[in-house]
């Protein structure tokens, strides 16, 4: 995947540790979904069923990994969850959105160095 270095420092903010899996499929979620962005629409079947397959595990372990990672990242640095979106959030946002938010941050990124 070609985006992961880049994704990694994107998530660099929020703290989150090398050895928590939840950081690495997080990582490879938004990888897949920064690649292909219709897999945002069919993100269980399209994103956690690959990346289960890859691990041997269910695909709810896959969102379950990214949930509590997300938790941690929402816990260090709401404030950069912000920036990200654009806008002040209430909550924290579900696993599905925060993987669009990472990957349509790199997407646009993308956009800008094509111009």
């Amino acid at each position: 995947m070609r985006f992961e270095c880049e994704i990694y420092e994107l998530l660099r903010p929020f703290h989150l540790k090398g050895k928590n899996i939840g950081l690495f499929d997080l990582i490879e979620a938004v990888a897949l979904v920064t690649e292909e962005p219709g897999r945002i629409h069919a993100v269980q079947k399209e994103v956690y069923m690959v990346i289960a397959a890859e691990r041997r595990c269910s695909w709810m372990a896959i969102e379950s990994s990214i949930r509590r990672a997300l938790e941690q990242a929402w816990k260090h640095n709401r404030r950069y969850m912000d920036e990200l979106t654009g806008y002040a959030l209430d909550s924290c946002p579900t696993a599905a959105e925060f993987v669009y938010i990472c990957a349509a941050t790199i997407i646009k990124k993308h956009m800008g160095t094509m111009k």
